[in-house]
């Protein structure tokens, strides 16, 4: 009577503690599990793997979600680190183009064109190009990268996981913070008296290394939840278009910004810093480039490979 009972309260054990398993873990092994439960009844220590591996199973459910979900968060991973150099490409070049703009029109500002000089046949083939660049980069950084990052919020919601949610809604509002990290730190530094901490390029290194703390929080709240099949599908057409962006925008400038790097005066013993400053932005510009086109090559075959498994 007792050999016939217990297997019996083991096997309702097993049965239950499968059935607590993530679904993915579910979909892909509890008929093997439960068909291997009825060969072999189970033991106590059937009971104390399967308890255990219970934890490792929500620890770890990304390497238990199947093939295609770990290529969907591949093809993810390859976009988010192409909108991260598209967003620091940005950058560079937004101070570049100001550079430039400040010695060909004597106007010193990050923004110097407005809407209407895009179709305004009068304005320069050049100054048309660099205004559309300048409004249509940070459009399409936000078209494709934020997206990403309310479905990883609507993920949260939808699972009833209130701290991946505090997360999202944190990454939302980091680069409001890191704005006005940049501001305020700025602010108190400046009140040292040195006048590198005031210059354009004190604010410009303050406010990188905000929002890069800002980006790599977001890109590691995005990463954490499941990917939505249609948002990074959507996201990787806005970054192909980004891309193409990036390089018609480095061309233009570089046609701009060249000229401008020599026979301009600068202050005494100041023509070599001058000019290594303002090569080190290129180059910034053309690593980010860089890794944006490798991002983009990787996920068109992640993606290819996505579509032969399914």
């Amino acid at each position: 009577m007792h050999d016939t009972s217990t297997p019996s309260f083991y096997q309702r054990w097993a049965c239950r503690l499968i059935g607590s398993y993530p679904a993915s873990w579910r979909e892909r092994y509890a008929d093997e599990m439960l068909q291997i439960l009825e060969d072999s009844p189970p033991s106590l220590k059937t009971i104390f793997d399967l308890s255990l591996n219970l934890f490792d199973a929500y620890t770890h459910q990304s390497l238990i979600q199947g093939r295609i979900p770990t290529m969907l968060q591949k093809l993810r991973t390859n976009e988010l680190a192409l909108y991260t150099s598209a967003f620091f490409f940005f950058i560079a070049w937004l101070v570049e183009q100001a550079h430039a703009n400040m010695i060909m029109n004597h106007r010193g500002v990050l923004f110097p064109y407005d809407l209407s000089t895009i179709l305004d046949p009068t304005s320069p083939i050049l100054s048309r190009f660099i205004a559309a660049s300048l409004y249509t980069l940070p459009i399409l950084i936000l078209l494709g990268g934020l997206p990403l990052l309310l479905a990883a919020g609507w993920q949260a919601l939808k699972g009833k996981n209130p701290r991946s949610l505090l997360r999202c809604l944190l990454a939302l509002v980091s680069p409001i913070l890191a704005v006005v990290l940049t501001v305020s730190s700025t602010f108190l530094l400046s009140k040292t008296g040195n006048p590198a901490f005031i210059s354009t390029w004190g604010i410009l290194t303050v406010f990188a290394i905000c929002m890069g703390l800002s980006l790599t929080f977001m890109v590691s709240t995005i990463k954490r939840m499941e990917p939505s099949r249609r948002i990074t599908h959507y996201a990787l057409y806005v970054a192909l278009g980004l891309t193409v962006v990036m390089l018609s925008s480095f061309v233009t400038l570089l046609i701009a910004a060249v000229p401008t790097l020599v026979g301009v005066s600068t202050a005494p013993g100041d023509e070599i810093a001058y000019t290594g400053r303002h090569l080190l932005l290129l180059l910034v510009m053309v690593v980010t480039i860089g890794i944006a086109i490798k991002s983009l090559i990787h996920a068109f075959q992640t993606r290819q490979s996505t579509q032969t498994a399914a």
